[in-house]
């Protein structure tokens, strides 16, 4: 179903900050646009459920013993054991005319539907278009709801960030400085005339090291990231 939302299994016990989802406005937004996803759904499964009767109201002694009937009488058991009248539901205002008439929809439940079945697929065709379209316009809420309460928070973290740019900069700079010593030893060795045994003091083999590369050097990812803690101040 569209409406589930993938959420985290863990978070960090010492993040200095709560979930979006914690946060009222966004809750009360996402719960808007998972309110209309469930009647979307249900308006999906009610349309199945109707042309399935009406297929079976036009052809009552269709080939009975064929697997396709089978399956699609099986559907339709299926469908009409899930099938439950839909209850009015407050969910409060919308902020978008299109949204406004997705919840008109959700607020009236299920409507008094004429006993015509091509008439109630015609209904509920025409409620699946307003609540898709209320849909959209409310995950386009969320995502601009979402994307201004991430930017206030960046700009609230941006503090300690930079703290932590600086650390990752000086652990940087540690481990090009004593891989460039490490690498020293061994080339001295072998220009007086030894062999580096790698069973005994072997090169580490750190990848991240030869990216890094050494602040001697202007092209190097590590003065790349120097020059970059210069321009947003972080370096003086």
């Amino acid at each position: 179903m569209a409406f589930k939302r993938n959420q985290p299994t863990s978070e960090p016990a010492d993040a200095p900050f709560q979930r979006i989802d914690d946060d009222p406005d966004y809750a009360k937004a996402i719960g808007l646009l998972q309110a209309l996803e469930r009647k979307h759904y249900e308006l999906k499964r009610t349309i199945d459920r109707l042309t399935l009767e009406e297929l079976f109201r036009r052809h009552p002694h269709g080939e009975k013993s064929s697997p396709r009937y089978a399956l699609l009488f099986a559907r339709l058991e299926s469908l009409r054991a899930e099938h439950t009248a839909s209850q009015p539901l407050d969910v409060g205002q919308a902020t978008s005319p299109e949204v406004e008439a997705g919840l008109d929809v959700i607020r009236g439940g299920t409507p008094a539907l004429p006993k015509d079945h091509a008439a109630q697929i015609a209904e509920a065709k025409l409620q699946l278009e307003v609540v898709g379209r209320a849909i959209g316009a409310q995950t386009r809420i969320v995502n601009e709801l979402r994307s201004e309460k991430s930017l206030q928070l960046c700009h609230r973290l941006q503090p300690l960030h930079r703290d932590l740019l600086l650390e990752v900069y000086r652990a940087a700079q540690a481990l090009a400085r004593t891989t460039t010593a490490e690498r020293k030893l061994r080339a001295e060795m072998m220009l007086a005339g030894y062999e580096p045994r790698p069973d005994v003091i072997g090169a580490p083999g750190l990848a991240a090291a030869v990216v890094l590369g050494s602040e001697d050097y202007h092209d190097s990812q590590l003065s790349f990231f120097r020059r970059h803690l210069e321009q947003i101040g972080v370096l003086k």
